[in-house]
């Protein structure tokens, strides 16, 4: 595979410490040597706005710091961010669903060793906010999103 671009999106060994063991997938923002801040939600790569359509917000407040960061990076805000540059041989990586989701805002910089490689396919997709169980086979086609059903990821 060829090295992440930012806005690919990659499938990676977790790179926090709570949950190492967890594959994840999340939207590369940015690349080494990239500085990457974050003000009121919004995302800047060497001081340019990075124009996202496909983010979603659910808490349209401005979260205020949060944990401390495990690189050393100081506080970590969830919607405020730096100034930081990207290290040799990492990553920042960010999840679409900005408010609710575990990314390099709070365990750090993804180590390229950690990479699988490029999501290519959306393969299964449910709706976690439909009122059924996933074992009610009967209502089944309530909880998939067959919108995104196989769908190619550009």
């Amino acid at each position: 595979m060829r090295k992440p671009k930012r806005g690919d999106i990659i499938v990676f060994h977790s790179a926090n410490p709570v949950d190492p063991d967890k594959d994840l997938i999340k939207r590369c923002i940015g690349v080494p040597g990239d500085e990457i801040k974050i003000i009121d939600k919004e995302v800047y790569i060497n001081g340019n706005k990075l124009e996202e359509k496909y983010t979603k917000f659910l808490n349209y407040y401005i979260k205020r710091p949060r944990n401390p960061d495990p690189e050393g990076m100081g506080e970590l805000y969830t919607d405020n961010f730096g100034p930081k540059k990207v290290p040799e041989g990492k990553y920042f990586m960010m999840g679409d669903n900005r408010d609710n989701s575990a990314d390099s805002r709070f365990w750090g910089y993804l180590p390229e060793e950690n990479i699988i490689g490029k999501a290519m396919i959306i393969y299964w997709s449910t709706n976690s906010d439909a009122d059924v169980r996933w074992y009610e086979v009967w209502n089944f086609w309530k909880f998939v999103r067959w919108n995104r059903f196989a769908k190619i990821i550009r």
